[in-house]
Order: structure tokens, then C-alpha cells, then sequence
């Protein structure tokens, strides 16, 4: 029989982070809780550390996670949260991880820097999220910015190999092949 508690995880929409910890206090609690007795107290201070690690929040460590409301103040934005709660459930090594809403909050700054690098800036005044599906909804027959005239296939075809170029696709594959092996 398989043992499905370590199997699966699943991140809810909303963030359930006590906001009075640190993002280390809070990783290494839930650490204390969800990993099996059987692992030392160093073995679960290093699999925390590690999950916040490769979850890009090693510079907010000790950063209260906050609130935009009460007495601990704002904290980590909406973005670092959710990366937060992500991590939480990442502890345990899960093989199949649910989001929901995986994109919620998440910050909006590498889209706009991504989308602008490919020659698809975001114009000024307009939605970010409708210029980005807009580049590349095939509903669309053309993305016209700045006078220039682009089908959807050829965007989607710079976009792919532009990412595919990039630093994080290496990093992506990297982790991907790391965990394969476990």
C-alpha cells in the first residue's frame, strides 16, 4: 500500500501564515510538524533552510510575513507570501503539489521585464494581464503595439525561444532533473 501523506500537498488561495512569526520561524515550525520524528532537529532546520532557499526568500528570512492590518504591520508583500505558503507545503517533498490560484499575488515584475525584453512592452494605460494574454490568445489575429504589426504564432514562437535562452529555463530543468533522481 502506498503511503499517500507525504505524496501529495495542496496551497489554498488565501494565505494562512501566523503574521506575527518570521518567514524562518514559521518554515522551521511547520517543519517541526509536518516532517516525521525520525528526522533530527538539524535534518528539519536544514530542510527548512533549504526550501526557503529555492524558494527565492533567503534575504527575507527574518522578515515578520505581517499584515495590512493590526499591530505587526505590513511585512512581506503579497508576492513573498505566497511564496511563503508554497514553501510550507514543499517541506515534505511532496511528489504532486495543487495550487490554487498558483499566480494570485505573485509579484508582477518579472512579466512586465520578461514581456518587455521580447519587444512586447506593455503599453501605457493599458491592463497589464489583457496585454499579456492579448500576445498571445491565438483568438487574436494580430498584437499590434507601437505600430508594429505581430501575429500571435510568431509572439508565442519569441516568447518560447526567448525563455528558453534564459537563465531560469536552465535553473528549471536543473531542479527538475534533481528531483527526478530522488
Amino acid at each position: 500500500m502506498v503511503n499517500l501523506s507525504y505524496a501529495q500537498a495542496y496551497v489554498t488561495q488565501d494565505e494562512t501564515l501566523v503574521t506575527t512569526l518570521t518567514v524562518r520561524e514559521a518554515v522551521h515550525y511547520s517543519a517541526q510538524l509536518q516532517l516525521p520524528e525520525s528526522m533530527s532537529n538539524a535534518e528539519k532546520r536544514e530542510r527548512a533552510d533549504g526550501t526557503i532557499r529555492e524558494m527565492g526568500l533567503k534575504d527575507t528570512m527574518d522578515t515578520v510575513i505581517g499584515s495590512s492590518w493590526g499591530p505587526v504591520g505590513k511585512g512581506l508583500s503579497s508576492g513573498q507570501k505566497r511564496r511563503v505558503s508554497i514553501c510550507l507545503e514543499l517541506l515534505t517533498h511532496p511528489k504532486l503539489l495543487f495550487l490554487d490560484e498558483p499566480t494570485s499575488g505573485l509579484d508582477s515584475a518579472a512579466s512586465y521585464y520578461f514581456f518587455a525584453s521580447a519587444g512586447f512592452p506593455c503599453p501605457i494605460l493599458q491592463n497589464p494581464s489583457d496585454h499579456f494574454l492579448e500576445t498571445i490568445n491565438k483568438d487574436f489575429a494580430t498584437d499590434v503595439e507601437e505600430g508594429l504589426e505581430v501575429s500571435v504564432e510568431e509572439a508565442i514562437e519569441t516568447l518560447r525561444r526567448l525563455y528558453r535562452s534564459s537563465p531560469y529555463y536552465l535553473e528549471v530543468v536543473g531542479q527538475v532533473a534533481e528531483i527526478c533522481k530522488q
